[in-house]
């Protein structure tokens, strides 16, 4: 969107939120936990968000995580810069410990002398919801790396480990200690084939300090010896348990990993859309959760429902801005595409083999109304361009 006087004032996060809580009722989201989600979002400019996220605990716990993703060159990115005239993040807000870290780091993200310039690209704001911290006030930050493996010869922009370096130096106001960032070395260095650092996120609304890595595009297979080499010393059993339900469905997994001065015994495997014939599809994944007594029958089904498109006239008041931005450009309004992007399988030492659900809403926007084709709901979808929630 263009950098113009809407005539709207500032929209809160929570008029695009109420668009999609109809498409995320129970057994994903209980009536206890609209209020808090509500005034979580409230205070944030709209304009942040262009990828909305629900981290949904299977099994029963009906207390979503939620989170917003925006990208650098996109409109999120322009107004965490402070570039946009009317969607200015709150004084307020920003007096808090977590939102000043973050601050921070969008603060080297738009000086084009920085590495973050230069070399990190999505970022995402995670709000843990779960009671701890009213309000939601204390979100944890994730942010994504341009460049590929981690390769010292790579010439195309920093090199990943000086992109996490500067990225946590930032958010922490303080260099990274010489033991932390060695041992991050020495993970990534271990990385089989294929693996990549993808994101960085530091917990902010956590305590312990910790660095969360999440590594991308290792295979199923060759997780467990990775995790041998690295020295990391969690429950075996249970990560044979996550690799035995992924083995079949995905080829490649993400996995996350909590990074101290040791590596945490808690850990995630992300499974991203099965790439079953004839079209991606989750169906028979939830379906094999289900039956692994990791996934309610009903939770599946509410999961499958999700998927579609929110467009206005759905019987939901339409936010303001979206709206009248359509108007002014000459378009057909703003939508929404919503989509399961990933389920999580999270080992943890202190409970049995969990599953996570992240669904995903994308604001896409539209073509000139003269031109505009016939919009149907999406098929099999990888996700966008802005992950969320990790």
């Amino acid at each position: 969107m263009e950098e113009r006087n809407l005539g709207v004032g500032m929209v809160g996060l929570d008029e695009h939120l109420r668009v999609l809580l109809p498409h995320l009722d129970r057994p994903l989201l209980s009536g206890d936990s609209v209020a808090p989600l509500i005034a979580a979002v409230r205070p944030i400019p709209a304009a942040l968000a262009e990828v909305l996220g629900f981290e949904c605990r299977l099994g029963g716990a009906a207390c979503p995580d939620f989170a917003i993703g925006a990208s650098v060159a996109g409109e999120g990115g322009v107004c965490l810069k402070g570039r946009h005239p009317q969607a200015a993040l709150p004084p307020r807000l920003l007096a808090q410990p977590n939102w000043a870290a973050i601050d921070r780091f969008i603060s080297a993200w738009a000086d084009p002398g920085s590495c973050l310039f230069r070399g990190a690209d999505a970022v995402a704001i995670e709000f843990d919801l779960d009671g701890a911290f009213p309000g939601g006030s204390c979100p944890s930050f994730f942010f994504g790396l341009r460049t590929g493996p981690m390769d010292p010869r790579a010439t195309a922009g920093p090199p990943p480990l000086a992109i996490l370096e500067a990225g946590l130096g930032a958010l922490t106001g303080q260099p990274m200690r010489a033991a932390h960032l060695a041992r991050i070395r020495t993970l990534l260095e271990a990385l089989p084939p294929g693996g990549v650092l993808n994101q960085v996120g530091l917990m902010l609304s956590r305590p312990g300090g910790m660095t969360r890595l999440c590594l991308s595009g290792i295979q199923v297979r060759a997780v467990e010896a990775f995790l041998r080499r690295v020295g990391w010393d969690g429950p075996w059993q249970a990560l044979d348990q996550a690799l035995g339900v992924a083995d079949g469905f995905v080829d490649r997994v993400w996995v996350d990993l909590d990074v101290g001065d040791t590596l945490g015994p808690r850990l995630g495997v992300e499974c991203p859309v099965p790439a079953l014939s004839p079209a991606p599809r989750w169906g028979p994944f939830l379906d094999h959760l289900v039956d692994r007594v990791l996934c309610f029958p009903e939770e599946r089904d509410a999961l499958l429902a999700y998927e579609g498109v929110s467009r206005p006239g759905d019987g939901t008041p339409w936010p303001r801005d979206l709206a009248l931005a359509g108007l002014l450009e000459g378009r057909a309004s703003y939508t929404y595409r919503r989509f399961l992007n990933h389920v999580k399988l999270v080992v943890d030492p202190l409970r049995s083999l969990t599953a996570k659900a992240y669904l995903f809403a994308q604001k896409t926007r539209p073509l000139r109304a003269r031109s505009l084709p016939p919009v149907t709901a999406p098929g099999g979808c990888s996700g966008p361009g802005t992950e969320v929630g990790r």
